[in-house]
């Protein structure tokens, strides 16, 4: 089994694994899958689209209300993770940042499988709407702009819409980068905090549906003050502390109740430091970080980006035969759609997204098909990341 896990690790080309940030992606996807679930399964199931927006009436069991606040864990995360270059940047001594690298690796790492799941949910709606229909919806997908376009999310795969706010903020990060300039780090935190509060406020004129990052920059700003506070105050070792746990035990709770009661667009002015304090109890507590670092989770939060590629339209297509009638039923249908998830997650993984987390894929590739076909044996070195 440790050669199974080992196999379906995630690589790195920075050679940097934060196991602790992998058992939060599991936390997350979890979340967003378990919230998907209770939608496909609900009895007044409704769609508008192939595999388009969901009639908001649908009722969920209020258990499964926490995946409301899913996507706002990843964006914290993918705060966290893209800052770390710049704060490592700012501590003396530290190179700067490739920005050339910088991007090239993002697109190379997963642009080929977002494409790929894109035409596969092209593939599957084709077969339930004319194509004539899709096209328009595929082209304004592909380039991360369908809820801007047409003022709602993608009716071929309704969770892209976070991959299209990931986007802008992809954009934007060099210009957000400035922050780390600040010397003092009491201001320089503070900075980071007003501007995305400031991005939020302007973000609710605008109207919270329009597909803009402005709505949810707090939450990636929110992961740049846990990178600057993981390398400038932790020296990216944090120390456990026993009273971390207890943050654990009482925040997830409290965060989940107001998921639960309010949409977290609403929630702007706590929820992202409240994440930040649950992500700091993660690196700091012993029993919270003995949980996280298991290998089943790290290993499964690895691979989070090609399940939340995949679920949602896997889930509809499945729950289309699914009936169920009585709470043995929804448990059984429940265990039927998350095992489908996982499989059809660790395949696209390891075929597809696993190759292209190889920070030399690109090159070699085309070694590899410019020595075919001048007809000469392949001689490309392989090489693994630690």
């Amino acid at each position: 089994m440790d050669q199974v896990l080992a196999r379906l690790s995630r690589r790195t080309s920075s050679g940097r694994f934060i196991p602790e940030i992998d058992g939060l992606r599991f936390v997350a996807i979890a979340l967003v899958v378990l919230l998907h679930v209770g939608q496909v399964l609900s009895p007044n199931l409704r769609l508008d689209r192939p595999f388009g927006t969901i009639d908001p009436s649908v009722r969920i069991p209020a258990i499964l209300a926490p995946g409301w606040f899913g996507v706002e864990l990843f964006f914290v995360i993918s705060g966290f993770i893209l800052a770390l270059p710049f704060a490592a940047w700012r501590r003396a001594g530290a190179r700067p940042v490739n920005l050339r690298g910088y991007y090239l690796r993002r697109l190379t790492r997963l642009e080929p499988p977002y494409v790929l799941a894109l035409a596969l949910s092209f593939a599957a709606a084709a077969a339930l709407s004319p194509v004539r229909v899709l096209l328009p919806h595929l082209l304004a997908s592909l380039i991360y702009q369908h809820r801007s376009v047409f003022g709602y999310d993608s009716n071929l795969n309704v969770p892209f819409w976070s991959l299209e706010i990931e986007v802008q903020f992809y954009l934007l990060v060099l210009l957000l980068a400035v922050l780390f300039r600040i010397d003092d780090t009491g201001r320089r935190r503070i900075a980071m905090a007003a501007v995305g509060l400031l991005a939020a406020l302007v973000g609710s004129v605008v109207r919270w549906d329009t597909g803009t990052v402005l709505s949810y920059l707090v939450f990636f700003l929110a992961g740049f003050v846990l990178a600057d506070v993981y390398v400038s105050d932790w020296a990216e070792q944090p120390v456990p502390r026993a009273a971390w746990d207890l943050i654990t035990l009482v925040g997830w709770p409290v965060l989940f109740l107001l998921a639960g009661t309010t949409h977290s667009g609403r929630l702007t002015v706590i929820a992202p430091w409240l994440i930040v304090g649950l992500y700091m109890a993660a690196f700091r507590g012993p029993l919270t970080r003995r949980v996280l670092r298991n290998r089943w989770l790290t290993t499964i939060g690895g691979m989070c980006y090609s399940i939340y590629l995949l679920h949602y339209p896997l889930m509809l297509l499945i729950a289309r035969a699914l009936h169920p009638a009585s709470a043995l039923a929804w448990a059984g249908s429940a265990v039927a759609l998350v095992a489908a998830t996982l499989a059809a997650g660790v395949t696209f993984f390891a075929l597809v997204e696993r190759p292209c987390m190889e920070p030399h894929w690109p090159s070699k590739l085309i070694a590899r098909l410019r020595t075919r076909a001048e007809g000469e044996p392949v001689r490309v070195p392989v090489t693994e990341p630690p």
